[in-house]
């Protein structure tokens, strides 16, 4: 079938690793292979996937068991969404995932066991989705993330991650919608006068450091649906 440009697999019992001939789907578009028991390593995967690294748009291989760690993904040119949360990916980020990615717009590894710092994202202006949660990174959060004026959605919970959060980290992020820093060992240093560029509709700050006073740039949060500062330290008088 070498004129298919949509494969969905999804929601199946399908195993072990895919077929070399997975190589001649050269129009391949968008391949769903999400919620199987693939327990390949990452890598074999996409070089399996060599003849459509012109074409490949949109890749989803959540909720599987690949291993193995973060593999060059540069060579997807057309790449704009890339899901491979929930697996058993391991180890830092490699130096290339920091090249240019320039259509990228949906990242999403949340639920794996990736270490190490961050990578800076900046190369990737399209980004819109952001989903590292649950991970092992450390570290700290550099404000060049405050760049990615289309971003929406960002996520980065339960990891190790620490420093100081500035206005800077969020300079930029005019369409920010939900922010989770929840469970990080992260300090808010932000300024009682400050305005957001954003309106966020969720907001999960859990054991980040915002006190001892209520963080006056909540309060502003018009369409804020979900709230969570617990154990934030804060120990201010309950506002208005």
């Amino acid at each position: 079938m070498v004129s298919l440009v949509h494969l969905n697999l999804a929601s199946n019992d399908f195993a072990g690793s895919i077929p070399k001939s997975f190589n001649n789907l050269s129009r391949l578009q968008s391949l769903d292979m999400s919620r199987n028991n693939l327990t390949e390593q990452l890598d074999e995967f996409l070089d399996k996937l060599s003849g459509s690294e012109k074409s490949l748009q949109i890749l989803n291989l959540g909720w599987n068991q690949l291993s193995g760690t973060i593999a060059n993904f540069t060579r997807f040119l057309s790449l704009r969404e890339l899901s491979l949360n929930n697996n058993q990916l391991t180890g830092p980020f490699p130096t290339s995932f920091q090249q240019v990615l320039p259509n990228l717009g949906v990242l999403n590894l949340h639920g794996n066991r990736i270490s190490g710092m961050l990578p800076d994202l900046t190369m990737s202006q399209s980004l819109t989705f952001i989903d590292l949660g649950d991970n092992s990174l450390n570290g700290t959060i550099d404000k060049s993330v405050g760049q990615l004026s289309r971003l929406e959605h960002l996520d980065v919970s339960w990891n190790s991650l620490e420093g100081v959060i500035f206005e800077a980290h969020f300079s930029n992020l005019s369409s920010l919608k939900f922010l989770d820093f929840s469970f990080n060992s992260l300090v808010f240093n932000i300024s009682s006068n400050w305005i957001p560029p954003f309106q966020l509709d969720a907001i999960r700050l859990a054991s980040c450091k915002l006190g001892p006073d209520f963080p006056e740039w909540l309060r502003n949060q018009n369409n804020c649906s979900q709230l969570d500062i617990s154990g934030a330290g804060i120990s201010d008088v309950v506002p208005n």
